[in-house]
């Protein structure tokens, strides 16, 4: 769901006057209405599966620039941001549903994205495991890189949520065999701020 896991750039900043020969911090180039519309235009012209699928893309380039240019701290702490602001409409749903939102966020990703998922819900427990993740699966058939530390998206991500949210969180990576992507467990923390077993 890539219109609810990456922010967009800011395209309000004030622009460099014409005879402005500094640094680019202070304008906003074409660039940035340009990428900000590029997902929009893709799915209007083209379809949900081609928007889809440029958004893998773009993502996955996002994290190797970091990752070549800065190392991979700085793909780290651009996954902690977006699970801190990016994910609005989870948090929405966890604030009307409680632990069950989370759920109903990953049916919402699904029917978008058409990944597949197994879940678990308790009063106290989320359990998701997924069968068929889209991007993984693209980015092995499409001509481009793969970055290798893609499927810890996740883990950052829902990790950041996790905690945010007040539960524990627990991430397994994808199986050896294939069979499964990434799975991983929310659960709510008892008062003394130690997770719930059940006995």
């Amino acid at each position: 769901m890539y219109d609810r896991e990456s922010p967009r750039p800011h395209a309000n900043r004030a622009r460099a006057g014409a005879g402005d020969t500094g640094g680019m911090d202070d304008s906003s180039l074409p660039f940035d209405d340009i990428l900000a519309g590029c997902l929009d235009y893709m799915r209007r012209e083209h379809g949900d599966e081609h928007a889809h699928r440029l958004f893998f893309e773009l993502y996955n380039a996002m994290f190797l620039y970091l990752d070549r240019e800065l190392g991979p701290d700085a793909v780290d702490r651009y996954w902690e941001h977006i699970g801190a602001g990016g994910l609005e409409r989870l948090y929405e749903l966890v604030a009307e549903h409680g632990i069950a939102g989370l759920q109903r966020f990953w049916e919402e990703v699904a029917s978008e994205e058409g990944a597949r998922f197994e879940f678990g819900l308790t009063n106290d427990e989320f359990r998701l495991t997924t069968t068929h993740c889209p991007p993984t699966r693209w980015l092995e058939q499409a001509p481009v890189e793969a970055y290798g530390r893609y499927p810890l998206h996740c883990k950052m991500l829902y990790g950041t949520v996790a905690e945010r949210l007040g539960y524990d969180f627990e991430y397994q990576p994808p199986s050896a065999d294939g069979r499964t992507c990434c799975r991983f467990t929310f659960r709510r923390q008892s008062a003394d701020g130690q997770p719930d077993v059940e006995q």
